[in-house]
């Protein structure tokens, strides 16, 4: 087969190429939404697709959720650790908590990786995580400027540690 043959065959199947290329980044956008959104809300967007609402055909690919999945943040009472291959690993643990009428302040101990720090998470008087302050507990360095880069990392772990907090209604 010659070079010109090969785009002639490419050419004149064009529209199914573009079909198995659409089909292919719905897929990825399947994997990726279930991770974001979870498997019930896929599942209702493939629902939609069977039931002929949405255009366009239904994901070739639908992940399953397994017994296998993996939840990389483990709580054990007042204990919170996330361990993630090639990421520090985090691990806090809950003391106590302030409630006054604009913010709840959980107070703790965070570790990543070795480095310990004593500290504070604000959430809003919904619980909402909104900033934390934690400090080195033997050199007195602040925690984000330690890690810097992985800040986003740190905060949707302590994120976490808010939204159980807040459906334990651990506060005072």
């Amino acid at each position: 087969m010659t070079e010109n043959e090969n785009k002639e065959d490419l050419a004149q199947n064009l529209d199914m190429v573009n079909y198995i290329m659409l089909h292919r980044i719905y897929d990825l956008l399947t994997i990726i939404a279930t991770k974001l959104v979870g498997p019930e809300d896929v599942s209702k967007m493939v629902q939609y697709h069977e039931q002929g609402y949405l255009l366009g055909p239904a994901p070739a690919y639908m992940p399953q959720e397994s017994e296998e999945k993996q939840d990389f943040i483990d709580r054990s009472s007042d204990l919170w650790v996330f361990e993630f291959p090639g990421m520090p690993s985090f691990r806090f643990r809950y003391e106590s908590t302030i409630n006054d009428e604009n913010e709840i302040i959980h107070t703790g101990y965070l570790t990543v990786d070795n480095s310990d720090y004593y500290g504070e998470i604000y959430c809003d008087k919904d619980g909402n995580f909104n900033v934390a302050d934690f400090e080195n507990t033997t050199e007195g360095t602040n925690l984000f400027e330690d890690f810097e880069g992985i800040e986003h990392e740190i905060e949707v772990f302590l994120d976490v540690v808010c939204n159980d907090l807040k459906e334990d209604d651990m506060t005072v």
